[in-house]
């Protein structure tokens, strides 16, 4: 376990070193460095040269400290790591998220880096009288290349009174595949409605448009 821990201490280091991607680690890698020895001369402390005389039961505890003191700075690390590869996902975050993982330190629950996002999937509506008589309930589906629910943060709703992009309105950002445009009133009116979706990357490709007439015929 302690000698685990210190080669991925090293892994980590040797990978964060002059990396140009992760600039501003949570650790230093000075401080890294530190606990890593520490736990390495207390392991070699204990251990001693004979295997059949181990050290003492104070040199255990301060082994166990310092381990836990290097586990704890190996997880701040790791979130950074992770949230980075969030930000910015064109650059070697795999191959940095590749040593955490085979290094046997646990990233679970952390998203996979994601990239620009394409367009959304089944982008339909319906006119709601349930809410009010004119109201537009939006649906969609995530991306087709979506690697984990994580990754996209919420969708950009759009709303135009021609059928052109370039006059919408962002009326909404909601984080679920849906939206109810309780506002799309209006006596014989015409509206179209656009979806992006967003991740860390930026936006996503603009979906096709969808027009509603108001009144429903």
């Amino acid at each position: 376990m302690y000698d685990a821990l210190i080669a991925l201490g090293n892994a980590v280091i040797v990978a964060l070193t002059g990396n140009l991607s992760f600039t501003t680690p949570a650790v230093s890698l000075v401080d890294l460095q530190t606990a890593v020895t520490a736990v390495s001369d207390a392991l070699a402390l204990w251990r001693r040269t004979d295997p059949s005389n181990r050290g003492s039961s104070e040199e255990l505890a301060d082994l166990q400290a310092k381990a836990v003191s290097l586990h704890n700075l190996l997880k701040a690390e790791s979130q950074y790591v992770a949230t980075t590869a969030q930000i910015a996902a064109v650059n070697d975050n795999a191959a940095m998220r590749s040593i955490m993982l085979t290094s046997g330190f646990p990233l679970a629950g952390v998203p996979t880096p994601q990239g620009v996002l394409e367009i959304v999937q089944n982008f339909h509506r319906f006119v709601s009288r349930q809410v009010n008589p004119n109201a537009v309930r939006l649906k969609w589906a995530k991306p087709l290349n979506v690697t984990a629910a994580g990754n996209v943060k919420s969708y950009r709703v759009f709303r135009s009174a021609t059928n052109q992009l370039t006059d919408a309105v962002e009326i909404a950002a909601p984080t679920r595949t849906m939206y109810t445009d309780i506002n799309a009133i209006g006596t014989l009116q015409t509206w179209t409605y656009w979806v992006i979706a967003v991740n860390g990357a930026g936006n996503g490709t603009v979906s096709d448009g969808i027009t509603v007439k108001l009144p429903p015929e």
